[in-house]
């Protein structure tokens, strides 16, 4: 099929009278590059053979959204200088900036998700810690551990490779059975090797790092910015009006099951036209960024499309936050059906615990996936910061490819 981009609040094309004051915004990921990133990284995945003619559709609503009453302005102070060595873009208030942060701090300071195994209305993701027979994990529960493993432990510049070697292994139909001809003990092992093996096929060094992950030094930096971060999640400021106007626009006027407002009428064309453009046999990918996560979930929640996404990654969103607000359609709509396991094909949230406008799902929304990309920008900055990193894009092919590989199979294709 083809691949659809559907981006979140305050963004306008150039023409629009708000431009001047998002644009600084979303400098470094607007369209242009987001196009560029997908055809370069993920057109080759959904059509190997001709990348250049896989359709990119852009759902573009900025024109939809918030229009004041009155001119907004905003006081504009860059490069703000805090305390604890943090730079923050203008308009954004920081508070508890000068909290020591020591090395004995608690590793998950101030990024509580507010879910414990016992309270979660769907299951949290294995730790493999945890697990006394390893054979009695699905392939997707043994991967997505193995996966989180080496998440941690390598660069995002490394998790393309990951993404392939890990579930090259749990893709093996004898796996389950060689885990259970071993002793518990030794399934840990066993599994260690195979994953190092693969990953040593990828990039020689790789194969080294499988483990210990609490001793790898890229894993403690990334838990350092975590530490670092957890006393400055908060909101902006600067962009505020615009930000919240269109969440309160859309919600306003979204419309009803059988009754779409214009917001999601264009979700709905966007998924219509990628359908058309696409080949048989080829995925429907969806991409969507913070708010525009929230305009998917209705719309396949609410407004049933008759389109199937075979593989959808929220990054930087809010889905999980709105799903525990209570916002959502399948909340307050008899007539929409909830979000199930196997509404998409596969879901991928990449969030950043260093970004205060981001949110983890797992345990909140069924089938979830979240990715943490612990990013080192500046809080603005880190909310974009997907749209235009590389190795994020490269991680999306890499989990598109392995994730969709059975229809494409199933299609023949």
């Amino acid at each position: 099929m083809a691949i659809v981009f559907v981006h979140g609040v305050a963004t306008r094309d150039e023409d629009d009278p708000q431009f001047p004051m998002v644009e600084r915004f979303a400098r470094e990921a607007n369209w242009p590059v987001v196009e560029a990133m997908l055809r370069e990284h993920v057109a080759p995945v959904v059509r190997p053979a001709d990348p250049d003619g896989v359709a990119i559709v852009r759902v573009y609503w900025g024109d939809l959204g918030m229009r004041p009453r009155v001119p907004l302005g905003a006081a504009v102070t860059p490069g703000l200088a805090v305390d604890a060595g943090l730079e923050v873009d203008a308009g954004v208030e920081v508070a508890d900036a000068g909290v020591e942060v020591t090395a004995d701090s608690d590793a998950d300071a101030g990024l509580d998700t507010g879910l414990g195994g016992d309270d979660t209305a769907y299951p949290l993701p294995v730790d493999l810690d945890d697990v006394a027979n390893l054979a009695a994990l699905t392939p997707a529960e043994l991967g997505e551990a193995l996966q989180r493993e080496l998440f941690e432990a390598l660069p995002p510049t490394q998790w393309a490779a990951v993404v392939r070697a890990v579930w090259d292994v749990v893709g093996e139909s004898a796996l389950r059975a060689q885990l259970a001809a071993r002793s518990p003990r030794r399934q840990r092992a066993f599994v260690d090797d195979l994953v190092r093996e693969r990953l040593r096929q990828e990039d020689p060094a790789l194969g080294r790092v499988i483990r210990p992950v609490r001793t790898d030094l890229v894993a403690q930096g990334r838990k350092g910015i975590r530490r670092a971060m957890g006393g400055v999640r908060r909101p902006f400021a600067g962009i505020l009006p615009i930000f919240v106007g269109d969440i309160l626009r859309y919600l306003d006027g979204r419309g009803r099951p059988g009754a779409p407002g214009p917001i999601i009428e264009r979700v709905v064309d966007g998924l219509h036209e990628a359908a058309a453009a696409g080949k048989v046999g080829e995925p429907l990918v969806v991409l969507t960024h913070s708010m525009g996560g929230q305009l998917v979930y209705d719309t396949l929640t609410a407004f049933d499309p008759g389109v199937r996404v075979d593989f959808w990654c929220a990054s930087g969103g809010q889905v999980g936050f709105f799903v525990e607000l209570g916002v959502f359609l399948e909340a307050t709509d008899p007539d929409a059906r909830p979000f199930a396991d196997d509404t998409v094909g596969y879901f991928w949230n990449a969030w950043s615990s260093s970004d205060v406008l981001s949110f983890p799902t797992e345990g909140r929304v069924p089938g979830a996936h979240d990715s943490d990309f612990a990013y080192d920008g500046t809080l603005i900055a880190n909310h974009m910061s997907y749209l235009h990193d590389p190795a994020f894009y490269a991680t999306l092919a890499a989990k598109v490819a392995v994730h969709t590989r059975g229809r494409r199979r199933h299609m023949g294709g």
